[in-house]
């Protein structure tokens, strides 16, 4: 399934994690393309994304990844990807690693290299294996034998995988360099290492890094202020809460925000599973406080619910979760004093409003979809045909010829998953959404690197537990017959849930009123890239069902 988790880019590049993950054992990579060798190959997929960045962007994000993305490049015992569980035995000549290296080496699927070094404790390496048609992976083992950490970023099978350890034992350190996938093509790639730096030479790197992340977080604290001030709910009738909530017999993290109390309850299901977006929206969703009580839920399993909770893997489910979501609705219409409120999901929230329109009608005005999953049985082969035909138009040769060497899905390998997405995200601009998406976190009122990691955890833990869950719904699995009104706002090239496939289900179903909005220029993050004329959308349609009620 094309959910948010799959492929993080630029967000994961610098994903800070101070220790191991206490709720998955899965690198950073997302968990389908980690299970590609044992997973159907419509799990093994990216996700895509939209085009633009918002003016809020422009004023404040570049300087904030600038920042970040030095002190993420100079310090090791900061900036690394997640511990996996269980060391793997390689069979290999090992090759000194020493400072100068520069060597050249092909590599084929099943295949290893094995480099080794001895370092004292506190001492450190510097390099990269930059790839160049492959895509790595490379395991470091410590003195012990235990597998300390995998690193593999998501650059694909071009570009650099960063080497940057220190030891924390005195000992003989082992660095194993293999395919992502056994079955890839066969590639080569580049070991650099910069220098092997002494004790003390890493210690001074260390202290110039934390300097500069104090510089940093003082940067940010700056603008976190600025914005606190700036989107304030002041109004006399304005409500502004944000605190945890039981649900489901665990306490989840629910915010709420208006400018009047009188508004119609608008509840924002984030897609994902587990992309919460309660914790960077304050500036896109600020004009639509002015016509609705906008709510947001971290859902079991993600950002700051997970936090809370880290025991939930037995209970997360789709059905849970549609529950939780039923509960949710209760609580804020007795909260709020309401007699119903309107459901606006995105990507996978899509199929819990879906479920709870179903399963509830008498709590809801309305149902919105946005990146609606219509049908995963054929959403990326739908994607596939999309994406050809977009670069037939542009005239895109080198996109066309990507797309016919490895064909229509489904794959056997993780590669053709990854031409899909490459493409995907080049149509819809996927790397400068996310390098704004990754600002607005960071400077977000209120928000701290524990919020960034929980987030980004969230998807991992949520991926791993509801992703296997939902690759066989279909129009049925889904519903087909609902009691409320039912409208779909869909960006015009979407290549993550794809447009025609969600025109093609809401056709399919029966309501007592629908209707199929397209957002021209917009993708699956319309609802984001184009907040504006979303909620101009948005009003038109549920308005008049809110007046007076």
């Amino acid at each position: 399934m094309a959910f948010a988790n799959d492929d993080r880019l630029n967000i994961d590049a610098l994903f800070v994690v101070f220790g191991k993950n206490p709720h998955t054992s899965r690198t950073k990579r997302g968990p389908l393309e980690m299970e590609v060798k044992n997973r159907s190959a419509l799990e093994a997929s990216g996700y895509l994304f939209v085009a633009a960045v918002y003016p809020l962007f422009c004023q404040q994000t570049w300087a904030v990844v600038e920042g970040i993305a030095r002190f993420a490049a100079t310090c090791s015992l900061l900036v690394f990807f997640l511990f996996c569980t269980a060391p793997t035995v390689y069979a290999q000549e090992a090759q000194p690693l020493t400072s100068g290296l520069n060597q050249e080496r092909p590599l084929g699927p099943g295949e290893s290299h094995v480099y080794t070094i001895t370092l004292q404790v506190g001492a450190g390496v510097l390099g990269e294996a930059d790839q160049h048609g492959i895509d790595l992976v490379i395991d470091i083992f410590g003195p012990d034998g235990k597998l300390i950490r995998t690193v593999d970023t998501p650059n694909g099978a071009e570009g650099p995988e960063p080497i940057d350890l220190t030891a924390f034992q005195t000992g003989l350190y082992k660095l194993v360099i293999h395919t992502l996938d056994e079955k890839a093509m066969p590639g080569k790639y580049v070991m650099k290492i910069d220098r092997v730096l002494t004790v003390v030479e890493n210690a001074q790197r260390m202290a110039q890094a934390m300097a500069e992340y104090r510089k940093f977080d003082d940067r940010i604290s700056l603008l976190r202020a600025r914005n606190a001030k700036q989107y304030a709910i002041t109004s006399p009738k304005g409500i502004d809460e944000a605190h945890y909530v039981t649900i489901g017999g665990i306490e989840q993290w629910v915010t709420i925000r208006g400018r009047n109390r009188d508004n119609p309850v608008l509840l924002f299901l984030h897609g994902g599973p587990g992309d919460v977006t309660s914790n960077w929206t304050f500036s896109l969703f600020a004009p639509w406080e002015k016509q609705f009580t906008v709510v947001q839920w971290d859902q079991r399993g993600a950002g700051k619910t997970l936090r809370k909770t880290v025991s939930v893997a037995p209970t997360m489910t789709v059905d849970t979760l549609v529950q939780d979501g039923i509960e949710l609705s209760e609580y804020l219409r007795k909260h709020l004093g309401k007699d119903k409120i309107v459901i606006v999901g995105h990507s996978f929230g899509t199929i819990l409003g879906l479920g709870m329109a179903r399963a509830r009608p008498d709590l809801f005005y309305a149902y919105v979809g946005t990146g609606q999953v219509a049908d995963e049985t054929r959403n990326y082969s739908a994607a596939y045909d999309a994406l050809l035909k977009k670069a037939q138009t542009v005239g895109n040769q080198q996109v066309i010829d990507d797309l016919r060497r490895v064909g229509p899905p489904p794959y056997k390998s993780a590669e053709g998953y990854g031409v899909q997405r490459r493409w995907a995200n080049a149509f819809e601009g996927a790397d400068l959404f996310l390098i704004g998406e990754l600002g607005l976190k960071l400077v977000a009122p209120g928000n701290t690197l524990q919020d960034f990691n929980d987030s980004e955890e969230g998807q991992l833990f949520s991926g791993q537990h509801l992703v296997p869950q939902t690759t066989s719904k279909g129009p049925k699995q889904l519903g087909l017959e609902f009691a409320i009104p039912m409208f779909f706002i869909q960006g015009a090239e979407d290549f993550t849930t794809p447009t025609a496939l969600a025109r093609s289900y809401l056709d399919s179903i029966k309501a007592p009123r629908k209707e199929f909005v397209t957002i021209n220029g917009g993708g699956h993050f319309a609802v984001f890239m184009h907040s504006d004329q979303f909620l101009q959308e948005l009003v038109k349609l549920v308005g008049p069902l809110t007046v007076n009620r």
